[in-house]
This record gives C-alpha cells, structure tokens and sequence, in this order.
C-alpha cells in the first residue's frame, strides 16, 4: 500500500469518528465511487498520462483497503467534506449540507489546482482552420 494514498476504510473511519451518523459503510462507498468518478472524469483523464491510471469504480463488495485516487494530503480533507456533505444532504440538514459543500468544494478545487500544475493537459487536436473565402467557396484554392 502506498503511504501517500489514503484507502476506503480509513476515510469511513476519518467520518465516522469525527462526524458521528448513522449512515452504512455500504453508502459511504457509493458516495466514495461518485466522488472518484467525478474525479476520474473532470481530472484525470483532461491530462496526459490518464491512461496510466486504472479505474473501474467501488462497489459494496469493494475491499476497505483499497486506495482512493486522490494523494492522503489532499484526499483526506476532500473525501471527509464529501461524505459529510452527503449525508447531511441524506439527513436533510441543509445549513449543515452548505456548509459541508463550501468546504467539500474549496478542497475539490486546491486537488484539481495541484493536479493540474503537477500534470500536463491534453492538448487538443487542431483542425486545420479555414479562411472565411474557402468555407464559402468550395472550389477556392
């Protein structure tokens, strides 16, 4: 296991201890599979290297070892706010949800800064343009 990954299990528990609740490690892990595939998604795969990168998502039957993707620096606070967040939302605690989500999203965004200065971006493929006399003018050299 890397020490710079933090795992399913001790995120619940990071939750757990510090945010008591009653909601199952069965949900957790759903809500753990939606932040990482977001994560997946709108980080990861815009850079180079994305396909270095193995996800297939967490399902109830996914082990509490398995590592998340963001690094412990970063994941444990972005990971504990999006639980939090979750099941304030569950709990219908809407003051306690905005704050959740404010903090949630304020990590979210320090993670996509620091992976976005750490990694190369796609680069998207260009098109050779076309002058506005040969779009009109088929024919035109």
């Amino acid at each position: 296991m890397d020490n710079n990954k933090i795992t399913i299990g001790e995120v619940i528990s990071l939750v757990d201890n510090l945010y008591p609740n009653i909601r199952t490690s069965e949900e957790k892990k759903l809500w753990l599979n939606n932040i990482d595939t977001m994560i997946y998604e709108e980080i990861i795969c815009t850079h180079e290297g994305y396909e270095n990168i193995e996800f297939n998502g967490y399902t109830d039957d996914t082990s509490n070892d398995t590592e998340l993707l963001a690094p412990k620096h970063y994941g444990a606070e972005m990971y504990r706010y999006f639980l939090q967040m979750q099941i304030d939302l569950a709990n219908a605690e809407y003051t306690r949800y905005n704050v959740s989500s404010a903090l949630f999203q304020s990590a979210y965004e320090n993670y996509a800064k620091a992976y976005n200065r750490a990694n190369m971006p796609l680069q998207p493929k260009v098109e050779k343009r076309q002058s506005a006399h040969t779009r009109w003018c088929p024919n035109a050299i």
